[in-house]
């Protein structure tokens, strides 16, 4: 009885060793994107690394920033901020969906920490029934990850974008997992574009 167990437990752990293993899927222009199989879920995860010349609260700043996301937030044709108190903002945008698929709509808490003088944290997770479901729109559920903002230097930080969502409906997993690399990449090209300025 007791193999058995200690069999279950390094059973356990390898799952757990495995869920833990980035893959490198794309590299450019210094925008980093890695995916990774999430837990109990057929679409995968993404993390996007990217450093930028600006500070982390002007950073945090834009990222707070729901009714600004339309303009830098990929495939989002909609977006606003619900309401803000204290660290905790609320965020409802649109998502623009391929011909075919019925358009989604997400609302978004994000809770933003403090770590230290270098570092900031900012917690997001799927708040779907803080905002009423629109017609048009199938609700986004399950969703939530976070962006981490790290200061390399005065005026300089390190952005890392981790990310899992599930749209929902008629949409095959494989189909997203196609194309869920371009969107934190193109996500990360798009901050980093507000702050450089050409």
């Amino acid at each position: 009885m007791r193999i058995i167990l200690v069999i279950i437990a390094i059973f356990n752990f390898s799952c757990l060793f495995s869920q833990d293993k980035w893959e490198l899927e794309k590299q450019k222009d210094n925008i980093s994107v890695y995916l990774r199989k999430a837990a109990n879920s057929n679409i995968k995860e993404t993390k996007a690394f990217t450093v930028i010349q600006a500070s982390m609260q002007s950073i945090c700043d834009v990222i707070k920033d729901g009714d600004e996301y339309k303009n830098w937030v990929d495939q989002i044709s909609y977006s606003k901020k619900l309401k803000e108190t204290g660290n905790v903002t609320f965020i409802y945008y649109c998502l623009k969906l391929p011909i075919g698929f019925k358009n989604r709509d997400l609302v978004l808490k994000t809770t933003t920490e403090n770590i230290n003088k270098t570092s900031i944290k900012l917690t997001v997770e799927s708040a779907w029934k803080s905002y009423p479901e629109q017609s048009k729109y199938l609700r986004i559920k399950e969703a939530g990850g976070y962006w981490l903002l790290n200061e390399v230097q005065k005026g300089k930080t390190e952005v890392t974008y981790q990310f899992h969502v599930d749209p929902g409906g008629n949409i095959p997993s494989w189909l997203v997992n196609l194309f869920i690399v371009d969107g934190p990449f193109d996500t990360m090209k798009n901050l980093r574009a507000k702050f450089h300025k050409k």
